[in-house]
């Protein structure tokens, strides 16, 4: 299940190609998927606002081309991006340990980071660099 979803803008002499690139242009195609994921992963990761600690939300990250969409099935990437109001489930209040003491809350508000969208809106021109050419590479082989 897809938790977080990024549109992605690419020019429209591109978008035939991606929505049906048949069957020999496929690996083409493939290929820039790879190039374009490589380098947005790159980029959120030195996004200052991207969460640090392990670097498991960034490799989350896949590519719908057909969508033309970035995105990740780990719900924390979802909070992080867009924020979220954290409730507890089972028990009365939240409790966690900070500086050596005991914090409990009825509720804790994430606030919004955007760090996924803003980093795809200031790489867009690199995206379709990467995608026009990958698509250059393919004619000339052809």
């Amino acid at each position: 299940m897809v938790q977080l979803s990024i549109k992605m803008d690419v020019p429209r002499g591109l978008r035939k190609w991606l929505n049906n690139p048949g069957p020999y242009y496929k690996k083409y195609l493939e290929m820039a998927d790879g190039r374009v994921l490589k380098h947005l992963k790159e980029a959120i990761g030195r996004n200052p606002k991207t969460p640090k600690k392990s670097g498991d939300m960034v490799r989350s990250f896949r590519i719908n081309v057909k969508k033309r969409e970035l995105f990740s099935t780990q719900p924390k990437a979802q909070t992080q991006e867009k924020g979220a109001v954290i409730k507890p489930k089972r028990a009365k209040m939240l409790h966690w340990v900070s500086n050596g003491k005991d914090i409990f809350a009825k509720k804790v508000l994430i606030k919004a980071k955007w760090y996924v969208k803003d980093t795809v809106d200031s790489e867009e021109e690199k995206v379709v660099e990467i995608y026009s050419k990958t698509y250059r590479e393919m004619l000339e082989r052809v």
